[in-house]
């Protein structure tokens, strides 16, 4: 009647009706009436007609009554059980009401304090129990942690938690503002029962994981006992898990795909072939859906760095000089546990290409497709503070044996790692070492180095054997040259040299034996001694004659970075220009492809490098740019830095306001005619511009900076015509495809047609083949924003998945697959593949 909802306990307020009709009728019937009866059912009719007729703002008084009762008694309990309306009882408890109700309502209507786990866990009293944890804590902490009424087998806080996804999260929230009412131990009991705490999934899976991560952050390092980490865990181990089904759900995806585009290929029918793309297409759309939801409920890849960083730093709350936490053996166990597991579920093949880079270079907060890097720093970050704490070897390390059990090589690389970054001081430093700690260290140390020598060299396992050989003992000289030479092997005799490397062999199966272990001796020859590498000198010799740069150092491994984007100018070439960012703004904007979409990164780059220069007069860096592209990529890096000390001083913030909505403006507009200057390609112009205006407004509004007269009022349009859009129907806001010859690629005004905020080539991103949902060169005949990329764009996904390493070509290509960031990338060759139409 009303149309509004009620809980459960509303539900019981309703129940008077019932009895004022069970009790009416009887009389009606024939029973006696009794001499109260009629008062009975008098009263008890009026007060429910009043609760159901009479208005929430005309009982608002009443309510703000009984909020502000510093004495409440059994009566007051009585007529707020009545309440049937859920806005009056949330409006009551929001008002902060004496802490003298709480005992009041668990005494006389409990079921008002508790979720409602037919409402999905509303939770109507979280507020007020809130309140009351701020006022009289332990009334509350006592409250949460007594047996439940009906199951005592459990505490209030677990039947509370249990109603709903709404009262987890009430209780997370109430632990995060007052952890002295809900412990650690209430914390790990709610979230002991993962598959409640992830079903569903989704964003609201998302919302609960982070509220437990800052919970879990926010407890004083003091404070964090063996329930503490106990929950970390849980939150680390299911982030490993729920990152694996990811990549398996994507990998699924692409598995799918190419299946049906060479299902497609394989056919002579076309319509059975169109028939299988769009079928492909629509499981796609489908299993995007579910990645997107998969990747809503998993907790973010920075929540996962902070709490590894948390559960380091809490193996030594007060610094590595002071005591150790009393379950740091448990926090080993607990990280060492977690690599394990994520190794276990990457397959074998994939292992050597995402554990790949150099450990020194890995940090735990770097953005990375698979975490298991950022898993084995933290490992060697906690052994390095136990090293500094003076805990010997063997203990720091012993956890790592369940690494071992699931992947040697990369427990040997950890291992050598650790020994490479804590060797043993050297005599007459302080603090001296014991004699124990030192023999330990060289025990395992040879043992170790033999057995990397006997694998392919890397830049842990290079920099440990080459520390050994420089600071080996004398007396132990002779045992660590006699154990390296047996893990190389014997060297070939001069024929059979001669045999796998003749002297006019230009190239070699570098995979095919016995050349694969000879070129495993070259790998290692730049840390080895000269003795060491004794009988191996016609080895090294004929393969010198085929790379006469000679083996790369191994101790060092070059950053990689896959080449997505060739520029002519790249950001090394302009950084030292002289004449500063104006004359490298003229050279952007001569260059023969200016206004490329790989520029964006040029302009990050070089305003990342002097922040203060380049944004001293952003106007002029402007005009040196010329074209509106690059003036979006580079007010997008600068509105970066716009908070920076020294960065966009007196009015020019607001003048590069003006100048966003303008670049804006240009890009969404025609394309420059015949005779104006164009950019190679208009790319990801307009996205830039959007980009730069909002981080610039930000930084306005954030500095307190006031916009120039008339300002104001353009950027409030801007922002209106934005929300408008957010707000159009579905129905409105799919655009037919303009009029115009869709061959020659222009519409009726003659304009070219630029795609529907997007890219006319296949950028193969993991998520899909066009940037934003489409990628063509022509308008398609359905609405723009459907079309697609056919499957021939996917058959490239496979190729982003960590796949088994292909066979050695020696000598090696230079300047294949991947490059060093610091280096300049080969021009691209010309394309003869095709557009990617939709």
């Amino acid at each position: 009647m009303t149309g509004v909802s009620v809980g459960g306990a509303q539900e019981r307020a309703l129940d008077v009706w019932g009895e004022v009709y069970g009790l009416a009728s009887g009389i009606l019937h024939g029973r006696a009436a009794g001499p109260g009866d009629a008062v009975l059912l008098y009263t008890e009719l009026l007060g429910a007609a009043r609760e159901l007729l009479v208005p929430l703002p005309e009982r608002a008084a009443r309510v703000l009554q009984l909020a502000a009762l510093q004495g409440p008694g059994a009566a007051d309990a009585a007529e707020l059980a009545r309440w049937w309306d859920l806005r009056a009882v949330d409006f009551f408890f929001r008002s902060e009401p004496a802490p003298l109700w709480l005992g009041v309502l668990q005494e006389y209507a409990p079921q008002l304090l508790l979720p409602d786990r037919a409402a999905g866990g509303r939770w109507p009293a979280a507020a007020f129990l809130d309140h009351v944890a701020g006022v009289d804590p332990d009334a509350v902490r006592e409250w949460l942690t007594a047996p439940d009424d009906e199951d005592p087998a459990v505490s209030r806080a677990q039947k509370a938690s249990a109603a709903g996804r709404l009262a987890l999260d009430a209780l997370l929230g109430l632990a995060l503002a007052h952890p002295d009412v809900v412990g650690a131990d209430q914390v790990r009991a709610v979230l002991a029962d993962t598959a409640a705490v992830r079903a569903g999934g989704g964003p609201a899976v998302g919302t609960t994981l982070r509220l437990a991560a800052r919970w879990a952050r926010a407890v004083p390092r003091t404070g964090r006992g063996r329930e503490w980490v106990l929950v970390v865990e849980g939150l680390l181990a299911g982030a490993v898990e729920d990152e694996h089904a990811g990549h398996l759900a994507l990998r699924a995806v692409v598995e799918r795909v190419a299946d049906a585009e060479a299902r497609a290929a394989g056919t002579g029918d076309g319509a059975a072939a169109e028939e299988l793309v769009a079928a492909a297409l629509a499981a796609e759309e489908e299993m995007r859906e579910r990645i997107a939801e998969q990747s809503a409920a998993r907790l973010p890849g920075h929540e996962v760095a902070v709490l590894l960083r948390e559960l380091v730093r809490t193996a030594y709350p007060a610094g590595p000089a002071a005591s150790a936490h009393p379950n740091v053996a448990m926090i080993r166990a607990v990280l060492a546990g977690l690599l394990a597991r994520d190794v276990a579920l990457l397959p074998g093949a994939s292992r050597t290409l995402v554990f790949g880079g150099d450990l020194d270079l890995v940090h735990a907060g770097d953005a990375a497709a698979y975490g298991g890097p950022g898993l084995a720093r933290t490992v060697l970050d906690l052994a390095a503070a136990d090293a500094d704490a003076g805990v010997g070897l063997g203990l720091r390390t012993c956890a790592w044996a369940r690494l071992a059990a699931v992947d040697a090589p990369l427990h040997d690389r950890l291992v050598a790692a650790h020994l490479a970054a804590r060797p043993p001081a050297p005599a007459g430093q302080s603090p001296t070492p014991a004699a124990g700690d030192v023999n330990e260290w060289w025990e395992r140390a040879l043992e170790l180095t033999a057995r990397l020598v006997a694998a392919g060299p890397g830049p842990e396992p290079a920099r440990l054997v080459d520390l050994v050989f420089r600071t080996c003992p004398p007396g132990r000289a002779g045992e660590l040259e006699t154990r390296v030479r047996a893990a190389l092997g014997a060297p070939p005799p001069a024929a059979a040299v001669e045999e796998v490397l003749p002297a006019g062999a230009d190239r070699a199966d570098g995979l095919a034996e016995p050349l694969a272990s000879w070129l495993r001796v070259w790998d290692w020859s730049p840390v080895l001694p000269a003795g060491v590498l004794a009988g191996w000198e016609l080895v090294l010799h004929a393969v010198r004659r085929l790379q006469p740069a000679g083996p790369s150092d191994p101790r060092t491994a070059p950053v990689l970075e896959p080449v997505k984007e060739s520029t002519v100018l790249a950001a090394g070439d302009l950084e030292q220009t002289a004449g500063g960012p104006l004359a490298a703004a003229a050279a952007l904007a001569a260059a023969p492809d200016a206004g490329a979409d790989g520029y964006a990164m040029v302009l990050h780059r070089l305003v990342a490098a002097d922040p203060a220069a380049w944004t001293a007069d952003p106007s002029a860096v402007l005009a040196a740019l010329e074209l509106p592209e690059l003036g979006a990529f580079y007010l997008a890096a600068a509105a970066l830095h716009a908070e920076r000390p020294g960065a966009f001083p007196g009015r020019t913030l607001t003048g590069a306001v003006t100048a966003a909505l303008g670049l804006r403006r240009a890009l969404d507009g025609p394309a420059p005619g015949a005779g104006q200057r164009t950019a190679a390609g208009r790319g990801d112009g307009l996205l830039f511009a959007d980009q730069a205006l909002a981080d610039l407004l930000t930084a306005v509004w954030r500095t307190g900076a006031v916009l120039d007269a008339g300002q104001d009022k353009d950027v409030l349009d801007h922002l209106y015509a934005l929300a408008a859009e957010l707000t159009r129907p579905a129905a409105q806001s799919t655009p037919a495809a303009p009029a115009g010859d869709g061959a020659a690629g222009v519409f009726a005004d003659g304009a070219p047609w630029r795609g529907v905020r997007g890219s006319r080539r296949c950028w193969g991103r993991m998520r899909g083949c066009g940037r934003w949902g489409a990628c063509s060169s022509t308008p398609p005949a359905r609405p723009a924003p459907t079309g697609r990329c056919r499957p021939r764009c996917s058959g490239r996904w496979p190729a982003r998945f960590p796949r088994p390493p292909a066979r050695r070509r020696w000598p090696p290509r230079s300047g294949y697959g991947c490059r060093p960031c610091t280096a300049t990338p080969p021009p691209s060759p010309p394309s003869t593949t095709p557009p990617c139409t939709g």
